[in-house]
């Protein structure tokens, strides 16, 4: 881990031009020499004998929570304030004495120096202020703290609702995003770009800026109330590194549905399990049993009852099994007219106790 840095001649170069110069200077030093450093410009920390004399500079990367980084990839420059050559300084690179991420180590370091971070690890963003100066004495550990924020993340839900109450979470949505220049590919529901493996959730890494988000598609059979869709019902917020920032709660519904409660005339209140039979449609030819908080009831709540059907027309709802100490509703059969996009609400089945 001593081996010599690759260098830099830093006359005539500006310090802020570090990280355009990187990339190539990562290959050649001040004479562009094809293989190897100038040998006038090793550091000290290669020659054993001056190691004893030489200080040492450890560099820790830690992110806005104060915790250490947890990616590789962060580089330096570290070159004397008096002029000459700088070096190249990279987590667990060559001339990196501490083998642990996000910890630093140079050997064999004496005077004011300048030291400059020019890549930050993968994830995380660049420091405002990238360089700072550094004064090594003789035979010292001199500790230096880089603060660098976690690359902007944006958050979002999508969740099955009817009227005011969500009914859980609808994978399978996809959306379209951009900031004030580039757009980016659509995001789908638990594709690579989607950090969040659950389904109707999404969390994306973004560029730092003005962020806009639009949803495009939901699961089949399912539809965006209202304006939603492509191009339309657009939101956009501010989306800074180092933090989540959640953004909306998108809602969807069945193309076409129905529901209804069950409910106790003594108590006014929802009372479950039930059993229905729900007959007709367009075609004349659908039907189903239909259980409270059985495989067709998308409505989680006990007492209230939400499914999806295949078309739009005329349909009958019956009571057939009536909750729990409860009779059998007292207007048992309800017919209902059931459109795109307008969930179709049979009423309360009302019924008197046992």
């Amino acid at each position: 881990m001593h081996a010599s840095l690759p260098c830099f001649d830093r006359r005539g170069i500006r310090l802020s031009s570090l990280v355009l110069a990187g990339a190539a200077l990562l290959g050649a030093c001040d004479n562009d020499r094809p293989v190897g450093p100038n040998p006038a410009a090793i550091p000290e920390a290669a020659n054993p004998a001056l190691v004893a004399k030489g200080g040492r500079l450890a560099i820790k990367i830690v992110d806005q929570k104060n915790q250490v980084v947890t990616t590789l990839g962060a580089q330096f420059t570290v070159g004397s304030s008096g002029g000459g050559p700088a070096y190249f300084l990279v987590d667990n690179g060559p001339g990196d004495a501490d083998p642990a991420i996000g910890v630093l180590e140079m050997k064999g370091l004496i005077g004011n120096f300048n030291v400059c971070q020019t890549v930050a690890p993968t994830d995380y963003v660049l420091p405002n202020t990238p360089c700072q100066s550094v004064t090594i004495p003789a035979g010292i550990l001199v500790k230096k703290t880089v603060v660098n924020l976690t690359v902007a993340r944006l958050a979002w839900e999508v969740v099955l609702k009817n009227g005011l109450q969500p009914a859980g979470y609808l994978g399978g949505a996809s959306f379209w995003g951009f900031d004030n220049l580039p757009q980016l590919d659509t995001i789908v529901d638990n594709s690579p770009m989607d950090l969040d493996p659950a389904l109707g959730k999404f969390e994306i890494k973004v560029p730092s800026g003005s962020y806009n988000l639009c949803p495009l598609a939901t699961p089949k059979t399912f539809m965006w109330p209202g304006p939603l869709g492509p191009n339309n019902g657009c939101i956009g917020l501010p989306v800074p590194h180092g933090q989540t920032t959640f953004l909306a709660t998108y809602s969807a519904i069945p193309e076409y549905s129905a529901f209804w409660a069950a409910q106790d005339l003594v108590n006014f209140q929802y009372a479950g399990p039930s059993t229905y039979e729900v007959k007709g449609g367009a075609s004349g030819t659908f039907f189903a049993t239909v259980e409270d908080n059985g495989k067709y009831d998308i409505e989680p709540g006990l007492g209230e009852v939400w499914i999806q059907l295949p078309e739009d027309g005329e349909y009958e709802v019956c009571q057939t099994v009536a909750p729990p100490k409860l009779q059998i509703a007292v207007d048992p059969c309800r017919k209902i007219t059931v459109i795109l996009g307008q969930p179709a609400y049979a009423f309360s089945f009302q019924s008197w106790p046992l």
